[in-house]
């Protein structure tokens, strides 16, 4: 007998195949994950100029419109005005990326090249200069003649770490100068982009506006996602830029006293320094250790002086050049800025300690208006200070004035 299904049943066996489908799919990407990111990474990076492009654009664009709307406002035309406004601002930039390359790169791989092989040399003159320490002090003498065996076992494994891992840098400068031709190019090709993304932005900007408005069809929605990406700009683009004037200003300062007073190897220890400050609270400090590490086998005079020159700099970049520079905060405690830094440097690297802070500060803000909307619905009191114990309220003000 000849069985026919209605289509009420003919509709639930496609769903109920579709369901399967989606779970084998799902079971096999799951069972093959590896694979599956070395894919999507592969596809991805076959966009990279284009987001060197864009992250050009973006930190360019402010320097642009000021050329735009301040220098050049006498200028009617405003085609004209754009073009003058875009020749000047990558003109500029340029002349400062070509002027870094130009002196940075070559006097890095010498300086690099050099301190490998004179870390011998180094190593030798330290231990004559320690053993003449502790031999002109009788307490460091007998605690040393004690305990010789494992402080001399401690230094030679110190020492073994820091050869291996700069003998390794090596080859890695090898390397990356062989593909510096490559990632020349990938930035060509994306300053070329970004003069396509700085031209037509009011328009790509209106087609992105076009197509949210399309996603989200209610306009309440459609608004709180363009305030989204509002704030996101404002807050991601005010920090980065901040960050990166920052840790210049304290990269030329580590430079000038290096310079001053002789030290070698001033222009790494200037850019690890610079580097890894653009990372919040605790960037600098581990900034500080590599050429610490570098002065007290170099030039072990210089290295308490040294340590005085980077605690006096660090008080001067967090009391006086960083609020300076940053003026209006994130809206993050000393603890959530730690918390984005782990959480989203665990996740992408140095990239990630250095953009997680805006980010999650974006998150944070919007998760805070969310409960305070809320609250506000219930009739319940929408400051943080209104929850807390009666004895802990001053404490809570005046952080807060503080803050203000």
């Amino acid at each position: 007998m000849k069985i026919k299904a209605s289509k009420e049943q003919k509709n639930w066996g496609i769903v109920a195949f579709l369901v399967l489908a989606a779970v084998a799919v799902f079971v096999a990407l799951l069972m093959n994950l590896t694979q599956v990111f070395d894919a999507v990474k592969s596809v991805l990076s076959l966009f990279t100029p284009f987001y060197i492009g864009f992250a050009i654009a973006y930190l360019l664009n402010p320097i642009m419109k000021f050329w735009e709307s301040k220098a050049l406002s006498k200028v009617n035309k405003p085609k004209l005005r754009r073009t003058l406004s875009m020749l000047i601002t990558y003109v500029l930039f340029l002349l400062v990326l070509s002027g870094i390359l130009a002196y940075l790169l070559p006097r890095l791989i010498s300086s690099f090249t050099r301190l490998i092989n004179e870390i011998p040399g180094y190593y030798a003159l330290f231990m004559k200069n320690a053993n003449a320490f502790i031999e002109n002090h009788p307490d460091i003498n007998e605690f040393y003649t004690r305990h010789s065996v494992q402080i001399d076992s401690m230094i030679d494994r110190a020492v073994d770490f820091l050869s291996d891992y700069l003998s390794g840098l090596l080859p890695k400068l090898a390397d990356f100068t062989l593909k510096l031709g490559s990632a020349l190019l990938e930035i060509f090709v994306g300053i070329i982009i970004s003069i396509y993304f700085l031209s037509g932005k009011e328009r790509i900007t209106a087609q992105c506006k076009k197509a949210l408005n399309f996603v989200f069809k209610k306009e309440d929605r459609y608004q709180k996602v363009l305030d989204v990406g509002r704030i996101t700009h404002e807050k991601t683009l005010h920090y980065i830029t901040a960050r990166l004037i920052d840790s210049l200003i304290v990269a030329v300062i580590t430079y000038l006293f290096m310079t001053v007073f002789s030290v070698p190897y001033g222009l790494i220890s200037a850019l690890c320094v610079g580097i890894f400050n653009t990372i919040p609270y605790f960037g600098s400090w581990l900034g500080a250790i590599p050429p610490a590490i570098i002065v007290l086998i170099v030039k072990p005079s210089m290295f308490l002086p040294y340590l005085i020159f980077i605690v006096l700099l660090e008080q001067l970049d967090g009391n006086i050049i960083g609020p300076k520079i940053q003026g209006k905060q994130l809206g993050l405690s000393a603890l959530w800025v730690i918390f984005a830094i782990f959480l989203f440097g665990g996740i992408f690297g140095i990239f990630g300690m250095v953009v997680g802070v805006p980010v999650f500060a974006v998150i944070y803000y919007f998760v805070n208006a969310a409960i305070n909307n809320g609250l506000h619905r219930q009739g319940k009191p929408v400051d943080t200070i209104d929850y807390a114990a009666p004895e802990d309220r001053e404490i809570i003000r005046k952080e807060q004035e503080k803050k203000d």
